[in-house]
């Protein structure tokens, strides 16, 4: 379970520090108010995994370190140029991205395995809570002359842009 609350917490606040960065991006996005929300959401997350001892002084620091960069891009143009330019595609690019998904996958796994699994009686009872797809369809279709028209409308729709493009040749 500690695990699970790790990987939870990291995947989180990765995804915040990937938002904050392209808030971040250009002066257009860069709302203090919006990125101040973020990076609270961040600081809540690593306080918390800290009282409840998942690793929280790697995210603290990482926090800290990570509002000073904030700081940084906000105040500092060319920083933030550089930044964009230099640094950004390596640390939070596509291996970034691919580090993000692992750890998604890693995590649902995890969930999956403290999940129960259902036995037969709980399957039964689900299928047989859902209703059909065929009673579904026979629903959907309550008169076949409109469905004779749709259809008719759809082949005809069909002939006229096969012709269209014959002639265009």
């Amino acid at each position: 379970l500690l695990t699970l609350c790790i990987e939870c917490v990291t995947f989180i606040c990765s995804l915040c520090y990937q938002l904050v960065l392209e808030l971040c991006r250009s002066e257009s996005t860069a709302d203090h108010q919006t990125i101040q929300t973020h990076l609270d959401i961040i600081h809540n997350l690593t306080e918390k995994s800290s009282d409840n001892e998942c690793h929280g002084d790697e995210l603290e620091a990482s926090d800290s370190n990570f509002v000073e960069l904030v700081k940084t891009l906000l105040k500092d143009t060319f920083e933030r140029e550089n930044f964009f330019q230099e640094v950004f595609p390596i640390h939070y690019g596509l291996q970034y991205d691919t580090a993000l998904q692992r750890l998604m996958s890693e995590f649902l796994s995890r969930l999956e395995e403290l999940l129960p699994v259902p036995d037969l009686a709980q399957t039964t009872e689900w299928l047989d809570a859902a209703p059909s797809v065929l009673e579904e369809c026979e629903h959907t279709v309550i008169d076949p002359e409109q469905l004779k028209t749709v259809l008719q409308h759809h082949q005809h729709k069909a002939n006229m842009s096969n012709s269209m493009c014959q002639s265009s040749w």
